[in-house]
């Protein structure tokens, strides 16, 4: 059996208000024990409501948030035990597309300038094969080089996000972390840029960590499913399998809020293989 690209293990977080209960401040669990793997060119959506800790996760797994406790494992090495300087060289290989490509793009900045900043910070190539590297990126993800020289606010919002992609892509990783890509796209240009994503996938033998509440999406992009609740992984499945035999109440309720769907649930409600089920219910 094929080895996993990341091993995620008791990932754990807590964020702590200024509201206090008691004498003591409110704590919010983020991330409660979560534990998942991620397997070469496989597909793995991360699904949940908004507040169920979805993108702490997903920043986790690049250090942009430090979680409390819990390991990740990347190709047998442990992320979170790297200083800042080991961890540099693994920048490359995991990336990520955020939710809104307006806020995560550089307003001052032309289209060549964003995708060259990440290959100037890695001292990656000379200028010339910069610009090589460049035009694939745009080439990939269906711009034009007519695109270089325009700033972000000058483009679609598919654009914009297309050109997150392209960015992320241009530092040829592994991973790529997609914190919910196309949930601030209009329905049309989602389906492209789903697709899109698909595409790139198969070309490039890249692993995709997917990160939504909208599991029709789910659906068409993953291979396999987790459900969050309130920082708690309460289900994991196939995706064909999590949608034909749910086990946990919250899934079967994420399941019958599809709008336009009627899910049988008539199955015998018994734990399969494949499936873990908290012992956490609301």
């Amino acid at each position: 059996m094929t080895n996993p690209i990341l091993s995620v293990r008791n990932l754990s977080k807590s964020y702590f208000s200024n509201k206090q209960f008691l004498g003591k401040k409110t704590e919010k669990k983020a991330m409660d024990q979560i534990s998942f793997d991620l397997y070469p060119g496989e597909t793995y959506a991360l699904v949940g409501e908004s507040g169920s800790g979805k993108t702490t996760t997903g920043r986790s797994i690049l250090k942009l948030a430090t979680p409390d406790t819990g390991e990740i494992f990347f190709e047998g090495v442990n992320l979170l035990e790297l200083s800042d300087k080991a961890w540099r060289p693994y920048r490359k290989k995991l990336q990520m597309v955020y939710q809104d490509p307006t806020a995560s793009l550089n307003p001052l900045k032309r289209v060549g300038k964003i995708l060259e900043e990440p290959l100037i910070i890695h001292r990656m190539g000379t200028k010339q094969e910069r610009l090589g590297k460049i035009l694939d990126s745009l080439n990939a993800v269906g711009l034009s080089p007519d695109h270089l020289n325009r700033f972000p606010h000058e483009l679609s919002g598919g654009q914009r996000q297309r050109l997150g992609i392209a960015r992320a892509l241009i530092m040829e990783p592994k991973i790529i972390v997609c914190d919910e890509p196309v949930s601030a796209l209009d329905v049309s240009i989602q389906a492209q840029i789903l697709n899109l994503l698909l595409d790139l996938q198969k070309k490039r033998g890249l692993s995709l960590f997917f990160i939504t509440h909208d599991l029709s999406v789910a659906r068409h992009l993953s291979d396999r499913i987790g459900v969050i609740y309130q920082g708690t992984l309460v289900e994991e499945a196939p995706t064909d399998e999590l949608f034909s035999n749910p086990i946990h109440p919250y899934t079967r309720n994420l399941l019958a809020s599809i709008p336009g769907k009627k899910p049988d649930f008539s199955g015998t409600g018994t734990p399969q293989e494949g499936h873990f089920v908290s012992k956490k219910y609301w």
